[in-house]
């Protein structure tokens, strides 16, 4: 405790830069820490690897493919495979001639492949911070729900793979972060700023398409630059007015076509040969391109993209529906999905009594905290709705109303996908009511937290070394360290989470 005392008076004495820059570093020291170790081990396949380490061999051999994803996350799962070239000289002819593998070469690196989505993820955690400052205002207490994303013990599981989810939920917190940043700081919202905003909501989109969610950004941008002048007539608005948000809904399109564009050109460009093995559903005129030699060539991309847009709509409309009362099914409900329904066994290995597991299972504290968040946010957003309560912090409240509909919208889309769902498609929503936690928080204790209140700031103190403990007692499931069955069952603490043992 006098250790603790002793720091915060030194905060104190910093200046406001200071205290920024030393909560950043932490935050990328504890980031580095908990990602970074050993993300190539183990040095097999878990999860979706199996899919997406073939895709990064056809790029690297040339091949011509179709993928159920926007390329961009596999391009650069390829830029790091061949940055560090581990596995140049082993035959992988088998990777290019399947849509998933089953096993690999016995000396085949993941160094390479799983590079760029651990350095996201990595990254990712100094966005959050930056987030959480812009929305707190505070450094230390942004540090302290930081802890949200650096100990989440099943992302950092799944962003520790080569996958796809970190490398997009960097972008779209780059996209929020300049989206907060534009609403906090501009008064008068410039068209490079909507083009800069695109682009971000455009990479994060060609990574997974269902980010397509933060287009909705767009419309709340323009309706806050011109609240004022909307809030006195919905529907007779001037020529100026109406010519703004022309230019301004040209500029955001032309954004994200230019990635949407440069992307698939880019995987395209790429593609040189039809490989052999299963037979692909490639038309007569892209066939006639491929052997021109023109995959290169902007004219030929109308064609190249509509083969490539119907494979997507083809494969999604083949994933098999969720299954509920199959001891296999390892899907789960979006429903249950806020209460940790169902971790999945990604791989494990027994020897000598012990058995090492990869289990995509979170830290309890943080998904409570999370259900928290949602559960208060929701009793403020309807307080002020039905029963006009007086709203103590405009600004916050604001914000707790944005990502509550964040959250709302993506669930809702997601809710309406007709095929098996994985509970860490829940990522993204998960770390939304992550963000409401912090804001419901601020909102309540918003003058301590201005005063410096010592025994609010211990408190968080306190509750940040809770998170990191739980995080620690759970992290056998995350880096695959062996666990006796008493220990297994230890951390089986809810039947929804459906740990199951190995015998």
């Amino acid at each position: 405790m006098p250790f603790v005392l002793s720091f915060i008076t030194r905060m104190k004495a910093m200046n406001a830069k200071q205290r920024y820059s030393l909560a950043l570093f932490f935050v990328l020291f504890f980031a580095i820490a908990t990602f970074m170790p050993y993300y190539h081990m183990p040095a097999n396949l878990t999860w979706d690897e199996n899919y997406y380490l073939t895709a990064v061999q056809k790029y690297t051999d040339g091949a011509v493919f179709f993928e159920s994803h926007p390329p961009l996350g596999k391009l650069i799962m390829a830029l790091g495979e061949n940055i560090f070239a581990r596995n140049k000289g082993l035959d992988l002819k088998a990777f290019t001639e399947t849509e998933k593998i089953d096993s690999i070469p016995k000396d085949y690196s993941f160094l390479g492949v799983r590079f760029f989505p651990v350095l996201f993820a990595v990254f990712g955690a100094m966005l959050f911070f930056m987030i959480l400052h812009k929305l707190l205002g505070k450094p230390f207490f942004a540090f302290i729900f930081s802890s949200f994303y650096i100990f989440e013990n099943a992302w950092v599981l799944h962003a520790r793979g080569a996958m796809l989810d970190g490398i997009q939920f960097f972008f779209i917190l780059a996209a929020i972060l300049l989206f907060i940043h534009l609403v906090e700081k501009k008064p008068s919202i410039r068209l490079r700023d909507y083009f800069a905003l695109a682009c971000l909501c455009g990479l994060a989109i060609m990574v997974k398409v269902n980010a397509t969610f933060l287009l909705i950004l767009f419309p709340i941008l323009f309706i806050f630059e011109y609240r004022k002048q909307i809030r006195k007539s919905w529907l007779r608005q001037d020529k100026k007015f109406w010519w703004a948000f022309g230019k301004k809904t040209i500029v955001s399109v032309l954004g994200l076509s230019l990635i949407g564009f440069t992307v698939f050109m880019t995987h395209f460009s790429l593609g040189k040969y039809i490989p052999g093995g299963k037979k692909q559903a490639i038309s007569s005129e892209y066939r006639a391109i491929i052997s021109k030699g023109a995959t290169s060539s902007p004219f030929n991309f109308p064609v190249m993209l509509r083969d490539h847009l119907a494979y997507m709509s083809k494969y999604h409309s083949t994933v098999p529906k969720f299954r509920r009362y199959d001891e296999k099914e390892l899907g789960s409900r979006p429903i249950t999905w806020v209460f940790g329904e169902k971790s999945i066994r990604y791989r494990w290995a027994k020897k000598d009594g012990q058995v090492r597991y990869l289990y995509l299972q979170g830290n309890p504290v943080i998904w409570i905290s999370g259900l928290v968040g949602l559960a208060l946010a929701f009793v403020l957003l309807a307080g002020r709705a039905f029963f006009k309560v007086t709203i103590a912090n405009p600004r916050i409240f604001w914000y707790i109303a944005f990502f509550f509909g964040l959250y709302v919208l993506y669930m809702a889309g997601i809710m309406r996908i007709d095929r098996v769902m994985y509970l860490y498609h829940y990522f993204i929503p998960l770390f939304f009511s992550l963000f409401l936690a912090a804001l419901v928080f601020a909102y309540f204790f918003q003058k301590k937290m201005e005063e410096g209140d010592r025994v609010l700031i211990t408190a968080c103190g306190i509750y940040f070394a809770e998170i990191a403990a739980t995080f620690v007692f759970f992290m056998p499931f995350t880096y695959y360290l062996p666990l006796t069955t008493k220990e297994f069952l230890q951390r089986v603490w809810l039947d929804i989470w459906e740990l199951k043992y190995v015998q």
